[in-house]
């Protein structure tokens, strides 16, 4: 019998974009007489590097536009260019500025989301209604008359606690297809954004996702172990049922929410048996007590499962064997928000 453990974790991971390639937007701001904006910025000629946003204080101005992302750089504030100024006269000007504040700054683009052998792409759309003008969360990309700059509308942070936060469908990675029926295609950033400010405060939202391609899943001929990692609270996105199975009622995937933790993990399925629950055997509990089992799993989830595939093998208990590398890489993905990108390896448990 063999069992292969999975790492699945929510966030898309990509290779990191060239230095050369970065976008540009112009965000406007509106701040009260004796507030901040909420940022804190980094870098100046005294600082070895360019003006950068390093914090958004939650809560913030800067934060709730949902035009600036850490990492942003800095290039003029009201049309004064920040390239020779040092890093105390960068955060005087800042202090001083008056209640409009119009930031040009330049961003990082996001990488190239490519389908292939080890991912798929799959649509969702997603209802959010709007608060303080926006959805909460930021964009970037587009359409750039330099084919190398071209890109999707891509979703490069959610921010916590904001509509698109409290929805739970949308993560950092996702790609912006349409709003209310409006094709994004061919848009630039700048019209991106327009229509997104102009839309009701009600919208839907077309969203391009990525799933995971496991053909170990597929190919198993026994019990996998697929652990998921995931933020504290948020749901795995797995609905629960009975069945028969070898004159025993055994604990089922029902339904997996569409563009949930387990549905972009790719490794469980519809119809697959549940045998355990971080390490408890599900062979004696009811369909409630694996429910609550499941809800109150903590930021890593350990599911022994079986196969939709292999429902008509008789069903065994977990084991333990030497854990070996498989000779494949695997998209790794989390809800942890984050700008790196790394791929890992899938590990075997290979068992006597």
């Amino acid at each position: 019998m063999i069992a292969v453990s999975f790492k699945c974790r929510c966030q898309i991971l990509r290779r990191l974009t060239k230095e050369e390639f970065k976008g540009s937007t112009v965000v406007e701001l509106m701040k009260k007489e004796g507030t901040t904006l909420g940022l804190t910025v980094s870098g100046g000629v005294d600082k070895d590097g360019k003006p950068r946003v390093s914090n958004l204080r939650q809560g913030g101005i800067a934060a709730r536009s949902d035009q600036l992302d850490v990492g942003d750089y800095i290039k003029a504030v009201n049309g004064i260019n920040l390239a020779k100024f040092r890093h105390d006269e960068i955060i005087s000007l800042l202090k001083n500025v008056g209640e409009r504040v119009v930031l040009e700054v330049e961003y990082e683009l996001p990488p190239v989301s490519v389908q292939g052998s080890s991912v798929i792409f799959r649509t969702v759309e997603v209802t959010l209604h709007k608060e303080g003008n926006t959805f909460g969360f930021v964009i970037r990309g587009g359409a750039h008359d330099d084919r190398n700059k071209s890109r999707p509308v891509v979703i490069t942070c959610v921010r916590p606690g904001g509509p698109a936060d409290r929805e739970g469908t949308i993560k950092p990675g996702d790609r912006l297809l349409s709003v209310d029926g409006i094709r994004l295609l061919g848009t630039t950033h700048a019209e991106a954004l327009g229509i997104l400010k102009q839309c009701g405060q009600e919208a839907t939202l077309l969203i391009e996702y990525d799933i995971s391609v496991m053909d170990s899943v597929a190919t198993a001929s026994g019990p996998l172990l697929v652990e998921v990692a995931k933020t504290p609270g948020a749901s795995l996105g797995v609905a629960l049922t009975t069945s028969m199975c070898c004159n025993k009622q055994v604990i089922v995937i029902d339904k997996i929410k569409s563009a949930s933790i387990a549905d972009r993990c790719g490794a469980l399925h519809a119809g697959d048996h549940i045998l355990s629950i971080d390490g408890t055997s599900m062979e004696y509990c009811t369909l409630a007590e694996a429910t609550q089992f499941l809800a109150n799993a903590t930021d890593q989830v350990k599911l022994e499962i079986l196969p939709h595939h292999q429902t008509r093998l008789a069903l065994k208990g977990p084991d333990h064997g030497e854990m070996i590398p498989l000779d494949k890489s695997l998209y790794l993905l989390h809800t942890v928000i984050a700008s790196s990108r790394r791929v890992r390896k899938i590990w075997g448990l290979v068992l006597p």
